[in-house]
């Protein structure tokens, strides 16, 4: 597990974590937005919600920094069942704009 993941890690998915603080870290540093990304394949759906959590407080202020994640998103968005990570994306997915083919996967 990567440093950005290990931040994310421990609790419960009724907590935050560290999701806000990680997030400024990713908006202050863009080039470590892949560590987070790798956190949307985690068998552990902490970190999968986390993750989520994470990008979706980033949405808030720099939406754009998340078009090249899209399509990992969209792919949880199809398979995902944890209701923390499918709320998470859902708050993505209203700030990050999607071409028609991308809002198309989602239905």
């Amino acid at each position: 597990m990567n440093r950005v993941l290990r931040e994310l890690a421990g609790g419960d998915l009724r907590s935050e974590g560290s999701a806000e603080d990680v997030a400024v870290e990713i908006i202050t540093d863009p080039g470590l937005l892949p560590e987070l990304a790798e956190g949307l394949g985690s068998d552990d759906k902490l970190i999968r919600a986390r993750t989520c959590m994470t990008m979706e407080s980033i949405s808030r202020q720099q939406p754009h920094l998340l078009e090249r994640v899209l399509p990992q998103l969209i792919q949880l968005a199809s398979t995902d069942t944890v209701p923390q990570v499918r709320w998470h994306l859902a708050q993505i997915f209203d700030r990050v704009p999607l071409s028609s083919g991308q809002a198309e996967g989602l239905l």
